[in-house]
């Protein structure tokens, strides 16, 4: 099946008049198959001239090299270096160079760059009286979202034109989300957002109170009253954002407002809403009044949904036994599916039921369901005796991957129970041995916490620690000396030293001309246990990481991995097929490829541990998410499968993921 993408035609009398004839010739390419012809995708010279370039400059954080490429003819080859910019670390006086380019242009790239940088309170006042007077463009405003305080707020507020605009109506948000306020500033702030008929500078408007507390009214409120007015004027059901920020806004009132106003086919296409709807439950304990309410959410038909119900029921003190009743023959004792089923066990238990007799079925989904492993272990951990749960936690510690790592968080735990080392400390001393002759990384990362405990792990074995490092080193297992190198740093910081033999992973070097070739809008395409997802890939924006990601596809690398990691209403994230517990990554790293894109709904972005530590690890956004906006490197749309990215769970798999074109 032919998987090209054609251009999109613009509209003109031309197309019109030949359009008879273009649908018939492409009907006739569709008959006729493939070709290995990818000359009519669009292709960006600079790749191949001016990229290798700006990207050595990248890779050595070089502001000199960087900034001379700002003012590029090609505004793909300027944006490269602003973004770049944005994440090199600089000296006082090298800020103070970049302020002075960037106000002299005036670019949303350079302002882009310049916000992740101090600057002093007189350029500050420089910047707020160029954008009151119209000298300086709302690009500015990028520097407030990111360094505002209330000041600007105040600043952007008392100026009719900034509050309209995109760029500072962000900037409003991102200060609320971080600051709080008076309640008259927020009177004015909730009271703009219902008042403009622009989604996006509504939605910027009132993201900092659905981000944070902060800045929510107390019940009876002036500010609470006004706003349930407001919303109630505007109408439940118009905007999903909304509908979400109020419920976390007025809690379980906003709650019951929306399953009055919503019915359940509603509420099966509104997901966002539906989660955050079941996350207030822990807020309403069920009654004779709200018992309906709150098995709509337990019925929806998105898991995710039905998992928060029950986390969210969890929370409070009691349940009812005719709750649980309802919930043991409506949820639990139908449900095929692994992660309700645990966390409605995990609901009884806390409830005082006997889950004994649920064993059979615990044992079932336990054997299958290895990314659920710590939840399943809370639940041995009632059922067994103290000899059976420390012989299963060894059993899967022995197994490695995910398994190991959760397991080995459980065993610190389990052994830090009173009494509990006295009777192991036999066992766990040869636990420990055989974790560290082994050098299971996975192993390793679930036991830190108790390889950092000197009651279970003595001074006396430090020197066993420092030759277990050297052996690492000997035998190149450097992803556990780093572990262990860890450990020691913070127990034995006068004997320890770092092997020169392990420092930073070099980065990866992208094929430039294969990066040409690829064109402007290559294509990703994942098989998923749930359906398929399709990303239009951005290279120009992220040249490392689509290279990275072309070739680890291209090898067969992410076929079988795991989404190792999925949080409801915001990621669903996999790519580790390295050690398949979350932590693990190729032999390289990739520099940080933020973008002037912010992080919306259906968006792909790199998994990061900090500036330029990205690897083969991915995301998907359930739900936008500006405070990654320039963090995190963003490369890619999602164009197909919206709703299996909603469906997917923590364990669901990868099963073929391919890439088009497909290069030779």
């Amino acid at each position: 099946m032919c998987k090209k993408q054609i251009p999109h035609s613009k509209y003109n009398p031309i197309y019109l008049k030949f359009s008879s004839f273009l649908l018939g010739l492409a009907l006739m390419v569709s008959i006729s198959g493939c070709t290995d012809d990818y000359e009519y995708l669009d292709r960006s010279d600079s790749v191949k001239s001016y990229y290798p370039e700006v990207a050595e400059h990248i890779t050595n954080r070089n502001f000199s090299g960087l900034i001379e490429f700002v003012s590029h003819d090609d505004e793909n080859v300027a944006n490269l270096a602003w973004r770049a910019i944005a994440h090199t670390e600089l000296e006082s006086e090298v800020i103070n160079e970049l302020y002075r380019v960037v106000v002299d242009s005036d670019k949303e790239g350079g302002w882009f760059a310049l916000s992740f940088h101090e600057l002093s309170d007189s350029q500050i006042q420089e910047i707020r009286a160029g954008l009151g007077s119209g000298q300086i463009s709302y690009a500015a405003c990028e520097l407030f979202y990111r360094q505002g305080e209330v000041a600007d707020l105040e600043f952007i507020l008392s100026a009719e034109q900034l509050k309209q605009t995109a760029s500072c109506s962000k900037a409003i948000g991102g200060i609320l989300s971080r600051t709080e306020v008076s309640g008259s500033l927020n009177r004015t702030v909730a009271g703009l957002a219902f008042q403009t008929d622009d989604p996006v500078i509504r939605r910027n408007l009132l993201y900092g109170y659905y981000r944070s507390a902060s800045n929510r009214p107390e019940g009876g409120s002036g500010f609470y009253l006004d706003t349930i007015q407001n919303w109630q004027s505007f109408g439940i059901g118009n905007d999903e954002f909304v509908d979400m920020t109020m419920v976390r806004l007025l809690g379980a009132e906003a709650l019951q407002m929306v399953m009055n106003a919503l019915d359940d086919s509603e509420l099966k296409e509104l997901t966002g809403l539906s989660v955050d709807l079941a996350s207030t439950l822990n807020r309403m304990p069920p009654n004779r009044n709200n018992m309906d309410m709150i098995f709509r959410l337990l019925h929806h038909p998105n898991p995710h949904v039905v998992v928060q119900a029950l986390a969210s029921l969890t929370q409070l003190d009691r349940i009812s036994s005719e709750a649980l009743t309802r919930i043991k023959s409506d949820i639990l004792a139908p449900t095929r599916d692994a992660e309700i089923f645990v966390t409605a066990l995990n609901l009884f238990l806390k409830n005082g039921e006997d889950i004994s007799i649920h064993r059979t079925r615990l044992d079932y989904f336990a054997d299958r369901n290895p990314y659920l492993t710590d939840r399943f272990l809370v639940m041995y951990s009632a059922l067994d005796n103290d000899d059976e749960y420390f012989n299963r936690l060894v059993s899967l510690i022995d197994e490695g991957e995910i398994r190991a790592l959760h397991a080995g968080r459980m065993m610190t735990a389990f052994l830090q129970r009173p009494g509990i080392l006295a009777e192991f400390e036999e066992q766990a001393d040869e636990l420990i041995q055989n974790v560290l002759n082994q050098g299971n990384s996975s192993a390793l990362d679930g036991l830190t916490e108790l390889l950092m405990n000197d009651e279970i792990v003595t001074e006396g074995n430090i020197s066993l620690l420092l030759d277990t490092y050297s052996q690492y080193i000997e035998n190149d297992l450097f992803e556990s000396a780093r572990i262990i190198g860890r450990i020691l740093e913070e127990r034995a910081p006068d004997q320890f030293s770092e092997s020169s033999e392990i420092g930073d992973r070099d980065f990866y070097e992208p094929d430039f001309n294969q990066l040409y070739n690829m064109g402007v809008r290559p294509f990703w395409t994942l098989e998923t246990d749930k359906g398929t997802i399709q990303v239009k890939l951005d290279p120009i924006t992220a040249p490392f990481t689509v290279s990275s990601i072309y070739n680890l596809t291209r090898s067969g690398l992410y076929d079988g991995v795991a989404f190792h990691r999925v949080v409801r209403n915001f990621v669903a994230q996999g790519g580790d097929f390295d050690r398949r517990d979350g932590f693990g990554s190729p032999d390289y790293r990739i520099p940080t490829e933020p973008s002037f894109e912010t992080f919306e709904r259906g968006m792909a972005g790199i998994a990061s541990s900090g500036i330029d530590t990205e690897g083969s690890q991915f995301f998907f956004m359930h739900r936008w998410a500006p405070h990654l906006d320039g963090q995190y490197t963003n490369f890619g749309q999602i164009t197909r499968g919206l709703d299996v990215l909603d469906k997917l769970q923590i364990g669901d798999k990868i099963i073929e993921a391919s890439i088009y074109p497909k290069l030779k």
